[in-house]
This record gives C-alpha cells, sequence and structure tokens, in this order.
C-alpha cells in the first residue's frame, strides 16, 4: 500500500482499460506480491492483483478466480466509474 500510495497522484491516460465488465483494470508498475490474499470481492472495493501488476476497481461483488490483496473501497459516487469509456484518460489523487 505504501509503495502504491507514493505513486499517486497520477494519470492512466490512454493506458485505462476495462478488464470485463466486473472490474476497471489501471497498471501500477510496483511488482509485488501479495498480503492477507483473497478471492472474494465486494461491489467498490479498490484491489491490487499482482499478476497484472494492477489496481482494479471492482464493479460487481463476488469470487474472482485470482488472489488479490484489498486495498480500500470506493464509498462516494461508484456510479461515475459505471460510465467511463474505455480507454478514457483518468486522473488518481488521494483523498
Amino acid at each position: 500500500i505504501e509503495r502504491i500510495s507514493r505513486k499517486i497522484p497520477f494519470k492512466a491516460s490512454g493506458r485505462f482499460n476495462i478488464g470485463g465488465k466486473d472490474y476497471f483494470m489501471i497498471p501500477i508498475g510496483i511488482k509485488k506480491g501479495l498480503e492477507h490474499p483473497t478471492d472474494q470481492v465486494e461491489e467498490g472495493d479498490l484491489i491490487y492483483e499482482p499478476n497484472s501488476d494492477s489496481i482494479l476497481i471492482c464493479l460487481k461483488s463476488g469470487k474472482l478466480g485470482m488472489k488479490v490483496t484489498k486495498l480500500g473501497k470506493i464509498t462516494e459516487n461508484l456510479g461515475v466509474v459505471h460510465q467511463i469509456q474505455k480507454y478514457s484518460p483518468v486522473n488518481f489523487k488521494l483523498r
């Protein structure tokens, strides 16, 4: 979590992509392993997936086909994330 927070704020322009219909994938480039791995997620969870070295924003609750580390949760305006088009430029910052 420390390595990810040091990279924020960052812009994911052109590299932002949809990883299926269940989550958004944002390449982060930290190459770390798992802490407290789980495959169960809830809508709005912010997770790290080491195989793709990406942060994922979960848009549906359920069981993933991979182990991930939960980083946090989006608690407001999750509907906005559902409306973002594939490859849209997105800016991330801590609040």
